[in-house]
């Protein structure tokens, strides 16, 4: 993971809360009320901005496991068509 310098300061209060910079924020696109999760890497914190829509932040992600969109879809028109013949062949009494 690259680590970006920023050159500002953040603190910690009393009550253990941190303060982020609010330039460092907006260019992050973060926002009151987003989640955050937080991991902890030797003496450094890691905070990563958890997403509101899984499905969008996954989507695509496992093209070199599934392939591509299209090929999925080849792959389930395919077994959709197998299991119609079978369920067809079943119904005309022949096994």
């Amino acid at each position: 993971m690259a680590v970006t310098e920023l050159g500002q300061v953040g603190r910690v209060r009393k009550d253990g809360r941190f303060d982020i910079p609010a330039d460092t924020l907006r260019d992050l696109g973060w926002a009151p009320g987003d989640a955050v999760h937080v991991a902890r890497d030797g003496d450094a914190l890691v905070l990563t901005r958890r997403p509101v829509d899984w499905v969008t932040r996954f989507a695509g992600k496992m093209d070199h496991v599934w392939g591509t969109r299209e090929e999925v879809l080849r792959y389930l028109d395919e077994e959709r068509e197998s299991a119609d013949r079978s369920l067809r062949t079943t119904a005309d009494g022949e096994p």
